[in-house]
């Protein structure tokens, strides 16, 4: 995260100013880019602002129907090609190759079991689950944090 240069405090790049001291904040390149978001996406960032920042401890204190906007119906769809689209691909191999794994070694503790196709459904809408639940929270790392890594 950015610092303020005038009082040092950090600062909220989609912001246009800081919250501490109010000094505008400069705007170049990628910083541009976050200042111009839609409406909607500020809005998203402001909830998972009010919920307590990307690892949501304050989750549990919204209402009902803020917490359903958490969720991107679009990545819970579309998942690692909603990832890709928005720019996020090493998020998109990570969480596959990791969702890979898991269904792997589901597929073996079922079939041990004698029930091999009963981790399908299962399987397929825990990974939908996953994009959906994760997809804003991992686009407002890579706008405001700026961290666009692997994991």
């Amino acid at each position: 995260m950015d610092t303020c240069q005038q009082c040092g405090s950090g600062i909220n790049v989609v912001k246009p100013a800081c919250g501490t001291c109010g000094t505008p904040i400069p705007r170049t390149g990628e910083q541009q880019s976050a200042a111009d978001l839609s409406p909607a996406w500020r809005a998203r960032f402001a909830l998972i602002d009010k919920a307590g920042g990307p690892s949501l401890p304050g989750v549990k204190t919204l209402p009902v129907s803020e917490r359903f906007k958490l969720m991107n119906w679009w990545a819970l769809f579309f998942g690692a090609f909603y990832y890709i689209a928005k720019g996020m691909w090493r998020k998109a191999i990570s969480l596959s190759v990791a969702l890979s794994i898991a269904f792997l070694l589901l597929e073996l503790f079922m079939a041990a079991l004698a029930m091999p196709d009963a981790g399908n459904g299962i399987a397929t809408g825990a990974a939908a689950a996953l994009f959906g639940i994760r997809a804003n929270i991992d686009y407002y790392k890579k706008i405001v944090l700026r961290q666009n890594g692997w994991w």
